[in-house]
């Protein structure tokens, strides 16, 4: 016998079942957000009466319960816990075109089944912390969807103790780099500079070692890999880990922005010869990106040199290849973080949102959104990038997918549960509607 259950839409639960069995009597618990199952389970019943709930967060639509008996069983009841964060739904937004109206909420619900015990990459991986690239996402998504500080604060403390412990080293290396704007973001958010004081020490010690993953010529191309960039194919190699030749750019950008953001941060502490530190070096980092990086005749960023990294290749690093590549990516990145000059910025963000060659993903293009609200054409640009969404929420689960396709050229199956793609729900709050704090924790107010 089986039955499923249809809850109408993706959610994160437990779920438990009450019923009458006889010894050796199973029920198999079959979950799923559409098709496939995802954490399958066989309940063995004892004698007499069971109560049972799955011990792990589980994400899923549907929910296929099956019994088998000899002599029949008896159920009582079946029913989801829904878990999250406790959350308030202080933001709301509509508007005349539904579309929006239903992608920020679709956003939202998202949203908040990442948010548990930390932020999640996504109900269905739970990948343990240090998905860095997400929770800043999710973070800002929270800021306008429910206007809690705790969770994001907590996570930032506990991410600084796991840098700490693992010697500044992270397995996604520019997700570290991302913690730093995450705090950021998060004192924009709240003013609270305590915390900002408290993990400073971890910020110097993390833009520490970066430092030593520079070349002579300033680049960050001695880093141990170059994870991550986005779900897509550059040249020949997977993004998720490209070789040196494709990630150094990138990665550079990330480490400039993050040594800006230090300095920041040393200044609000009063650290000022860390301030003028990091604001030099930060300073040579720009200045190598374009005599090194810059392309004269193509009027864009490549994203490396060849053979220019002396860390000996391995499974997340690729060895170089004799390949010149100019990804959207590290172009976007150049002009959020202004290292390109400006009277070239506006040519290099049109050859990001009109090239073909790469499908950027929800993901990464919340940088390129940033970058054309940093340039103040998002009324132009932003919407119709915005557009795209129309094929990155699931109306089945009502919830965002992972990637646009089902599955990337490398065969990876991504989920539907992945708030990393809900950086709409910030830009339509923050730039249709129009609020934002002008000075930290919302002093004044734009």
């Amino acid at each position: 016998e089986e039955i499923t259950l249809d809850f109408g839409r993706n959610m994160s639960a437990y779920y438990t079942i009450s019923l009458r069995a006889q010894a050796g009597d199973s029920i198999t618990f079959l979950p799923s957000e559409k098709t496939s199952v995802n954490r399958p389970l066989v309940y063995i019943c004892r004698q007499g009466e069971n109560r049972f709930t799955t011990p792990q967060l589980n994400v899923f639509r549907y929910l296929t319960v099956k019994a088998s008996s000899e002599q029949g069983l008896e159920i009582d009841s079946l029913y989801a816990l829904y878990s999250s964060y406790p959350v308030s739904y202080t933001g709301s937004f509509s508007c005349s075109d539904t579309f929006y109206t239903r992608l920020w909420d679709i956003s939202r619900w998202t949203t908040q089944m990442c948010m548990q015990s930390l932020y999640l990459d996504s109900p269905m991986h739970q990948e343990p912390l240090a998905c860095t690239g997400d929770y800043l996402i999710e973070s800002l998504s929270n800021y306008y969807a429910f206007g809690d500080p705790w969770l994001a604060r907590q996570d930032l403390i506990k991410t600084a103790k796991m840098l700490k412990k693992n010697g500044y080293d992270m397995f996604h290396t520019s997700y570290s780099l991302l913690w730093v704007q995450m705090l950021y973001n998060y004192f924009n958010y709240t003013g609270d500079s305590l915390l900002v004081k408290e993990l400073l020490p971890h910020v110097n010690a993390l833009n520490n070692l970066f430092a030593s993953y520079l070349d002579e010529d300033y680049l960050v191309s001695q880093a141990p890999d170059y994870m991550f960039m986005d779900w897509i194919k550059i040249d020949r190699f997977n993004a998720h880990h490209p070789p040196a030749v494709i990630g150094t750019g990138y990665l550079t950008a990330f480490y400039y922005r993050s040594l800006q953001d230090a300095a920041f941060f040393n200044g609000l502490a009063g650290n000022h010869s860390e301030k003028e530190e990091y604001s030099i070096l930060a300073e040579k980092i720009k200045q190598a990106m374009n005599k090194e990086l810059w392309d004269e005749d193509k009027q864009l960023f490549k994203d490396g040199i060849p053979f220019k990294s002396r860390v000996k290749p391995h499974f997340w690093l690729p060895e170089d290849k004799p390949i010149v590549t100019y990804s959207p990516h590290v172009n976007t990145l150049t002009v959020l973080y202004d290292i390109a000059p400006a009277e070239k910025q506006h040519a290099i963000m049109d050859y990001v949102t009109t090239q073909k060659e790469i499908d950027l993903q929800p993901y990464f293009t919340y940088y390129v959104l940033s970058a054309l609200t940093h340039k103040g054409v998002f009324d132009s640009k932003g919407l119709e990038l915005i557009n795209k969404w129309k094929n990155g929420i699931d109306p089945e689960t009502y919830t965002l997918k992972q990637n646009w396709q089902e599955r990337t050229e490398f065969g990876y199956g991504g989920d539907y549960s992945h708030a990393w793609g809900g950086s709409p729900l910030f830009f339509m709050s923050s730039e249709i509607l129009g609020v934002t704090p002008e000075k930290p924790g919302y002093r004044s107010i734009r």
